[in-house]
């Protein structure tokens, strides 16, 4: 059975395709097709429609864009897979502590994107290539993909992934926003410094953080009813 890779970079690919083959499955990739008269994204079409399962890595960078388009590359080959109705595999790979942060377009594009994905289906979080390895054989394996018919393959995996996170990963929130009830006689510096502790608690925990880019005038302000009473 064959297993399309789409990662952005070369070194998590080939961890994930020699995953893959320990698995006992076939990987391919747009770099196994040597020579072709046609266009790079005719090929990955095609690839991915011959695929059994689809691999998706969204990477720290998720590919570039074509000029006047803000969809990237990594989501083109998520959005043809979710089309061709395959059982989709994806992995997210998380910042280091004190790596260089990404401008700010990329991780609004990348932030989009993962939490598009995260509505539609479980994400395993990763940050080496060396735990990508160990991830990708720990979910095809348990899988059993191969011995059930094609109609059942993207249950399974959606299944596999779910269960392998809940029995090794920390909970993530998978929402982008939710309520904090405040006692009212709290300053607003008083509120900030809450703020910044919760996040830290949140990466802690393994979460990917809170972002603090907004002014306390940005919060919306409203008494729940009768939190008083």
């Amino acid at each position: 059975m064959r297993v399309f890779i789409s990662s952005t970079f070369r070194k998590v690919r080939e961890a994930a395709a020699n995953a893959v083959i320990r698995a006992g499955y076939e990987p391919t990739m747009a770099e196994h097709v040597i020579a072709s008269a046609n266009p790079i994204g005719e090929i990955i079409r095609g690839l991915i429609g011959e695929a059994d399962i689809v691999l998706i890595i969204v990477g720290k960078r998720p590919g570039t864009t074509a000029p006047g388009n803000d969809i990237s590359r990594t989501q083109t080959e998520y959005e043809m897979a979710m089309k061709n109705r395959k059982p989709v595999l994806v992995f997210v790979e998380d910042q280091e502590e004190g790596e260089c942060p990404l401008d700010i377009d990329t991780e609004k594009r990348r932030g989009a994107l993962v939490a598009n994905i995260q509505r539609e289906r479980p994400v395993i979080h990763f940050n080496s290539p060396h735990e990508l390895t160990a991830q990708i054989l720990s979910v095809l394996g348990s899988s059993r993909i191969k011995d059930l018919p094609p109609e059942a393959r993207a249950d399974a995996m959606r299944s596999a992934t779910a269960e392998f996170i809940g029995s090794t990963q920390p909970a993530r929130a998978l929402s982008e926003s939710f309520d904090i009830t405040f006692a009212p006689n709290l300053s607003a510096d008083q509120i900030q410094t809450t703020l910044a502790a919760l996040a830290d608690y949140f990466r802690a925990c393994g979460g990917v953080g809170l972002q603090m880019d907004f002014d306390l005038a940005d919060v919306l302000v409203e008494e729940p009813a009768n939190v008083l009473a």
